[in-house]
């Protein structure tokens, strides 16, 4: 579960039926099992849940979406640049590699997708 950490998701309620091994986030007013572990980790073993206290700059990857969500006091996803626009001078080529940059660290999961 810490080692390289992937989360299902992010969510205040455990799963009905958690698999085996199957981890998450914990969100904000969390209920259930998760009652009183806000922002932790929890990882089902089949039995019981586990929690882990987030530290801050930890980062995990969200299986569904791909994306890197880092905890700094709060889990936070890095929102994805906008693509330049604008300006008295136009350089299409300049504008184009930064687009293909921006488009890989979204595909790679750096940043979340529009």
């Amino acid at each position: 579960m810490l080692l390289h950490p992937a989360v299902a998701g992010e969510s205040a309620a455990p799963p009905a039926s958690p698999s085996a091994g199957e981890c998450w986030l914990v969100g904000e007013t969390a209920t259930g099992d998760w009652a009183g572990q806000e922002h932790c980790l929890a990882s089902w073993d089949g039995t019981q849940w586990t929690f882990a206290s987030p530290t801050t700059a930890m980062t995990v990857r969200e299986v569904s979406s791909g994306t890197l969500i880092r905890y700094n006091g709060a889990w936070q996803r890095i929102a994805r640049p906008v693509n330049p626009s604008g300006g008295s001078t136009v350089d299409n080529e300049a504008r184009g590699a930064i687009v293909t940059l921006i488009d890989l660290l979204t595909e790679f999961g750096v940043f979340s997708a529009p």
